[in-house]
């Protein structure tokens, strides 16, 4: 039996009706105050206290919130809002990092427009602390321009009096461009602004055309998604904090956000993080280095023929900085001396922390640190204790990096410990590491575990104030990590060696969240990761003045101009895109382009079927990168079904077609799926397939052919042992030659240049650093196991130079007949002399065609197959075809074809086809306008056929000479008539 007890606490004072009473007034009316209910209420015949009517509404699900600002938008605002975000769904997170943001805002000094309450005694109201500074009609304000993109904040504008279209482009002017430039957006950065009149006024689009400046379109009444709001609120709160009561105590002098924070740290902060709202940008954590470097004299002594310490540690510092420079990160990096003549850290006080000197403070590291430590960085003639540099370091640290996050605060000692150190204070220093994060590490002369008996550098063993520092380095080491604490511990040559290889550039993986479908009722979230993709230095090479070395002082403007006598010069605007079609050039418009790409329904990775991993062969692989497809983190279902889906792959050894789109504006591609099973995760391996296109099919004859090629069993026996030997895995299937462990030597080699360049302004070029040419050679147990199958097989294939001899074309050679040895034997050894690769990869060539003509010239005059008069006719057609395209390109391709055309008529011995060929070509130059072509037949000295060369031509040596010297708008003379050869055919015909 069930009994219902009543419930605790007061019964509730207002009734049902007058509950619905209150819930139908806010529903209507949602800017009702307590004090309006109240009063309605009473007006009824019943009176509440407002905490009763804040106990109803909250029972109900209300509560008193500040409304919302919310732009008002009419129907056509919300339906371009809408077009926006679709047209700009799927666009990669790179593409949000090239746009540079702009706005402006006004700020009000006195009288914030914002709502306060304060918490005050009865008759208290005017006191100061209690009120809100107003002015008559509303005070003083500063209306600001500014910008900021992913790399931070650019320059921030105060606009004074009434700005209109030129006060506007004036700004663009002075800040928008230096702002790209100090940020160094690069090429291809976006410009964003809203839709005021000034911003598309027609003359502020043609200064925008003008400047080559791209503008990302905006939907009007937009202001809330631009994330620049973020930043000018943040700046408004801080100005807020201050609460200046005039211009001066705002500050505003050349750069107002000078007087509100720090610039380029916590506004650009600001900057970062307000972006990172609205479109949700990945970021890596910066890290900070401050290097510490003993500059001591003891630094300087080492054995003779042994480099100094100090000239170790300082290529040390060269190699950290200049990896750090070309990671391109943001990690900050400071330099501090000790043993320095001169004294300058903000501890040096009563004699204290004396010959310790911030050379630099914490910075992103760049060229002229560089060049600093090059030029400025010497040997000292002072000794100082490490313990202190460490304490200047450490103050340092916590200085700079007040009200910062870092991922990383660490301190890299380069010492030889020669000097007197105070261990008094080392257990408060160790604590003061701990507390702060701080991490260490040491970069000796010598090994830490070598003990007194290890000579630091080659001389005698280590002087006692070297073992003692030695012991308090291993007190340190080990107190900050007990396990893995000396394992920080590196000698110099350890640390040269480490460091010479340039540091990849960290990115975060970015994720491709998307569906996986299998027809229409199975789909699974899943979410892909790069895993193999090309990388580009970021950097690229800019065009600068010779002099200045500036890259502002090189203009470059961009004129389309007519190709006609005068050069009429046309807009951009007035020109479009042509499709070269053979010779014709089809005209495509803008609309025409868009309308012909492949419009897709957005993100895909759509199963079209499975089939077995065996047909799917390693060389069908092809496109730029590798992708690993996994389920979402939280999503257990997704992770079920596909975990479920790649196991069935596994045990059937089969893999999923697919169909990819990246996004909405993507080419579809088709690949495979592989499945991937490893410890600790599992996942569906995606690589691109060819379409049919892709696929280059050739037919190669067979080797086979000719049997006095064919390689006998010891020598097939012996290129197996050859490779064999070379085989990259060792006994246990371990890879001897790891190309991933191998760092690109082209970026490598581009770095060092670059370092040696910057500090080195003149001086040539170093050789390439013998690391990076011993990672390119063979492996050393490869090379060894190599060498007596090499030697087997030099002996098995000799090599004989072959010494073609070099024909004589004459008459009695041509026609005339030897009485050694029969036609046919001749033609088999001319045959077999002739004999080169280029005969087995010809093919079955039986006309000349486009791609190269005079191979195929070549190809078809060797053959035989075809009258010497044909080949040289479909060879003049294509050179005619070429010559009507009239381009350069096609010029540069005839030029071979003539020179072919001439070889082989003197090699043939017949003259006549080239020479009628050569000179009505001559004829029609000045009609078909091929003036440029035929400079360059001049240049090479294309020529007729002379007597000296071809016995039977009709041409001297003079005239050949004339032939291109002649003048083309002269009527050419008539060629000598050729003799009547008639009666000499009708013989050979009659034979």
């Amino acid at each position: 039996m069930m009994v219902s007890h009543l419930r605790s606490g007061a019964p509730c004072k207002i009734s049902p009706r007058g509950a619905s009473m209150i819930m139908r007034k806010v529903r209507d009316q949602p800017r009702t105050t307590r004090q309006d209910l109240v009063n309605d209420l009473k007006r009824a015949g019943t009176t509440f206290s407002k905490k009763t009517i804040s106990n109803t509404l909250r029972r109900h699900g209300l509560k008193s919130c500040s409304a919302r600002k919310d732009p008002l938008l009419k129907p056509a605002h919300v339906q371009a809002r809408l077009t926006f975000a679709n047209d700009h769904l799927d666009d990669p997170e790179e593409e949000w990092e090239k746009v540079m943001w702009s706005d402006e805002t006004k700020i009000e000094l006195f009288g914030l427009n914002s709502t306060r309450r304060v918490w005050r005694k009865k008759k208290d109201e005017y006191n100061p602390k209690n009120t809100i500074p107003t002015v008559k009609h509303g005070g003083g304000n500063i209306i600001l321009w500014g910008c900021f993109s992913a790399k931070g904040t650019g320059r921030l504008h105060r606009i004074e009096g009434r700005m209109d279209g030129a006060m506007f482009r004036e700004i663009l002017a002075n800040n928008l461009l230096p702002s790209v430039r100090a940020l160094k957006m690069g090429r291809g950065w976006v410009f964003q602004h809203d839709n005021d009149p000034k911003h598309t006024a027609r003359v502020t689009k043609e200064w925008l055309r003008k400047k080559h400046l791209k503008v990302l379109e905006w939907p009007s009444q937009s202001p809330d998604l631009n994330p620049i709001e973020n930043l000018w609120r943040e700046l408004k709160v801080r100005i807020a904090q201050r609460q200046p009561r005039n211009l001066k105590d705002f500050g505003v002098g050349q750069n107002p956000c000078c007087s509100v924070c720090k610039p380029g740290q916590d506004l650009q902060e600001t900057a970062r993080e307000s972006e990172g709202k609205e479109i949700k940008m990945a970021r890596s954590a910066k890290a900070t280095f401050v290097l510490c470097l003993d500059v001591g004299f003891s630094m300087s002594n080492s054995a003779p023929g042994q480099e100094p310490p100090f000239q170790q540690a300082k290529k040390v510092i060269q190699k950290f900085v200049q990896r750090q420079v070309f990671a391109e990160n943001k990690d900050e990096l400071g330099l501090v001396l000790f043993g320095s003549d001169n004294t300058k850290n903000d501890l040096a006080k009563d004699g204290q922390y004396q010959n310790i000197s911030v050379h630099r403070r914490l910075m992103i590291p760049d060229f002229e640190l560089l060049e600093d430590i090059q030029n400025d960085v010497h040997p000292g003639s002072q000794q100082a204790d490490w313990l202190d540099a460490l304490v200047v370091c450490m103050d340092l640290l916590q200085n700079e990096t007040l009200g910062k996050k870092y991922e990383r605060l660490n301190i890299v000692l380069l010492t030889d410990l020669n000097s007197q150190s105070s261990p008094d204070q080392l257990d408060i220093i160790i604590g003061s590491l701990k507390r702060a994060g701080i991490t260490l590490q040491f970069i000796l002369p010598f090994p830490v575990d070598g003990g007194g008996s290890s000579p630091p550098h080659g001389g005698k063993g280590l002087s006692r104030e070297q073992q003692q520092g030695l012991e308090m380095t291993k007190q340190v080491m080990m107190s900050l990590d007990e396990e893995d604490g000396l394992d920080e511990v590196y000698t110099f040559s350890d640390a040269i060696e480490k460091l010479s290889v340039f540091k990849r550039i960290e990115k975060r993986p970015m994720a491709w969240p998307c569906t996986l479908t299998i027809g229409s009722s199975l789909a699974i979230k899943i979410v892909g990761y790069k895993a193999v993709c090309e990388e580009r230095p970021r950097k690229s090479w800019s065009v600068v003045d010779a002099q200045t070395h500036q890259k502002d002082d090189v203009k470059r403007d961009v004129v389309y101009c007519l190709n006609d006598d005068e050069e009429t010069e046309v807009q951009k605007d007035d020109t479009i895109q042509g499709y070269r079609y053979g010779s014709d050039i089809v005209p495509f418009s803008k609309v025409d382009q868009d309308q012909m790409k492949y419009k897709t329904d957005g993100k895909s990775f759509a199963v079209l079927g499975f089939t077995k991993q065996s047909t799917i062969n390693r060389h069908q692989f092809m496109g730029t990168q590798v992708l690993k497809v996994f389920a979402p983190k939280d999503d257990e279902h997704a992770g079920v079904a596909l975990s479920g889906l790649i196991r069935a792959l596994d045990e059937m050894k089969m893999v999923a077609v697919v169909r990819y789109v990246y996004a909405r504006n993507g080419n579809p591609q088709v690949g495979a799926a592989f499945p991937c099973i490893k410890s600790k995760y599992e996942c569906l391996v995606y690589v691109q397939l060819p379409f049919m296109e892709d696929l280059r099919q050739y037919t190669f004859p067979s080797l086979e052919n000719n049997k006095k090629y064919t390689p006998s069993e010891d020598q097939l026996s012996a290129v197996d042992s050859l490779i064999d030997s070379m085989m990259l895995e060792d006994g246990e299937k371990n890879d001897l030659f790891k190309v991933n462990h191998i760092p690109n030597p082209q970026y490598q080699r581009l770095f060092q240049c670059l370092h040696y360049r910057v500090v080195n302004p003149s001086a040539p070029l170093p050789p390439m650093d013998p690391w990076l040419t011993a990672a390119l050679q063979r492996p050393l147990a490869v090379a060894t196991r190599c060498h007596s199958p090499l030697e087997t097989l030099k002996k098995k294939f000799p090599l004989k130079e072959v010494v073609k001899k070099k024909e004589l074309k004459t008459s009695k050679e041509l026609f005339g007949k030897s009485t050694d040895e029969p036609d046919a034997k001749k033609a088999k050894v001319d045959e077999e002399e002739d004999f080169n690769l280029a005969d087995i990869t010809e093919g079955n060539i039986t006309q000349v065609g486009s791609v190269d003509p005079a191979r195929d010239f070549r190809t078809l005059i060797r053959q035989k197959r075809l009258p010497f008069g044909e080949v040289c006719q479909q060879l003049t057609g294509r050179i005619e075809q070429l010559l009507g395209n009239k381009n350069m390109i096609y010029y540069m391709k005839c030029i071979p074809c003539i020179q072919t055309f001439r070889e082989q008529s003197v090699q043939v011995g017949n003259a006549d086809h080239y020479n009628s060929y050569i000179q009505s070509l001559k004829k029609s130059i000045p009609v078909r306008g091929l003036q440029e072509f035929w400079d360059m037949l001049v240049q090479d000295t294309l020529t007729l056929i002379n007597k000296e060369e071809v016995e039977g031509s009709t041409f001297s040596i003079h005239d050949a000479k004339q032939f291109l010297t002649a003048d083309l708008k002269k009527e050419m003379v008539e060629a000598p008539v050729v003799d009547d050869t008639g009666d000499v055919d009708d013989l050979l015909d009659m034979m």
